[in-house]
């Protein structure tokens, strides 16, 4: 509307006659009402740019006023969450990481100028936006001065700093690896500086120049570590520790604060562990009340069930307690163990009776078995046969006094049997060196082959 105004000012201007000396002897009464009638549209059109100016200031004056007051109420909205979250300390921060000295322990987690966070979060959306922060779906990104994005690139708004990524997005609530180094930026996208910080699932110590703490950190006589690979993702993580870690070649459990576990028994849930005096967690064998138990040397949990040990077969009960002296049953097999925790194999003869344990896994052996180039035959109970008929539901066997199944020939009631060479007696037509002969379904050999 302004430029309507003044180009009608500009082509009245230009209409403006000239009056020459020649026009006036000729038409000077109409050339008079003419300039007359120019210069009262020259007023008129003066007076409408004068009330469009007015409007245009009212309207500017209007917008800035309530630009005013959306700021007021964004720093006030923001004030009111900044109480809200000082006022309301995460419950699972380290318990006992306060008023420590930096060189040689954790700082208290700084109570932040969070009263400024209201006053930082209008610069970003208001006046570093106008610098060069726009915002897209929810993310926000920084374009240079020449109006080009920038990524992966630091920013600097004041006294605080930002990281674009490769994608040109700022890296907010996150830790984040720069250069081989950690930082941690909170959910306005700031780099965090001197203290703890969390990310609502693992805890961070950020330092005097924003570098997230590594490696072992004292604080208040306890001992943290931050720093870790995933042993199942293989990635690196800044995070305060938490669990079973493996440190320079030793094993440590730090409980769910963080703090290192020592001189005692200790669980993530899922496995037991002994941590000692120094933090260090016992591996190996360890006898504690009276009982034995071992620790794993791949990662120091305690173990459970059968378990072959530098040559010996053990058995630990549910709670890490090596078996000793007696039966035992896992469910599925019985194994007889020894004084010394060792299970038993080969022979053994318990209240007047023979049994056998298999020499490589020490279990009890039942049904057909072939020890040592011999038959014999054991029932579901583990004992060995002797001078009696045995089956295993599809043969029939004689095991003899010794427990050894008969072979060859044998009359038992004056009737006749053979057995193969695995003991098994055998039934209908059978070639017996260069002989057929014949045995009914009971095994009865029959002097006279029928005839089909």
């Amino acid at each position: 509307m302004k430029k309507d105004s003044f180009a009608l000012l500009l082509t009245t201007l230009l209409m403006i006659p000239t009056i020459s000396f020649a026009q006036e002897n000729g038409n000077a009464s109409e050339e008079l009402n003419s300039t007359i009638a120019a210069e009262e549209q020259i007023v008129q059109s003066q007076a409408a740019i004068q009330e469009e100016l007015s409007e245009t200031v009212k309207t500017e004056q209007i917008e800035q006023t309530d630009d005013a007051k959306a700021v007021e109420e964004t720093q006030a909205t923001e004030q009111a969450e900044t109480t809200e979250t000082q006022s309301s300390q995460p419950e699972t921060a380290p318990a006992d990481t306060q008023q420590t000295d930096r060189q040689t322990s954790a700082q208290q987690e700084p109570v932040q100028s969070e009263q400024n966070e209201a006053v930082q979060s209008a610069a970003l959306h208001n006046d570093v936006s106008a610098a060069g922060w726009v915002q897209s779906s929810g993310e926000w990104y920084y374009y240079d001065e020449y109006g080009y994005p920038v990524y992966n690139q630091w920013v600097q708004s004041g006294s605080n700093w930002y990281f674009v990524d490769y994608s040109g997005r700022m890296v907010t609530s996150q830790a984040h690896e720069i250069d081989g180094h950690g930082y941690y930026f909170d959910h306005l996208g700031v780099m965090k500086t001197n203290g703890w910080v969390s990310d609502g699932y693992n805890w961070y110590y950020a330092t005097a120049n924003g570098t997230l703490w590594e490696g072992w950190l004292p604080s208040n006589g306890k001992w943290y570590y931050f720093g870790t690979y995933d042993e199942y993702s293989g990635e690196y993580s800044y995070a305060m520790a938490k669990g079973p870690h493996s440190i320079d070649g030793s094993h440590y459990f730090f409980d769910q604060n963080g703090a290192m576990a020592t001189n005692g028994w200790v669980t993530d849930g899922y496995s037991w562990y002994y941590a000692q005096g120094n933090g260090t967690l016992y591996l190996g064998w360890l006898s504690s009340g009276g009982k034995w138990y071992y620790f794993d040397y791949y990662d120091g949990s305690m173990v459970t069930g059968y378990q072959y040990i530098d040559g010996s077969d053990y058995f630990f009960d549910g709670s890490g307690v090596m078996i000793t002296n007696g039966w035992y049953f896992d469910g599925y097999d019985w194994y007889y163990v020894n004084r010394n925790g060792t299970l038993h194999t080969g022979w053994l003869s318990s209240g007047g009776k023979w049994y056998h344990f298999d020499k490589e896994y020490g279990y009890m052996e039942t049904g057909w078995t072939i020890i040592n180039g011999t038959n014999y035959f054991f029932d579901q109970s583990g004992v060995m046969k002797t001078n009696s008929w045995v089956t295993d539901g599809n043969d029939w066997y004689y095991a003899t006094g010794s427990g050894a199944l008969k072979t060859g020939w044998f009359t038992s009631g004056g009737n006749s049997y053979y057995f193969n060479a695995y003991g098994e007696m055998v039934r209908g037509y059978y070639v017996i060196g260069f002989d057929y002969h014949y045995f009914n379904s009971n095994g009865v050999w029959q002097d006279s082959v029928p005839i089909y």
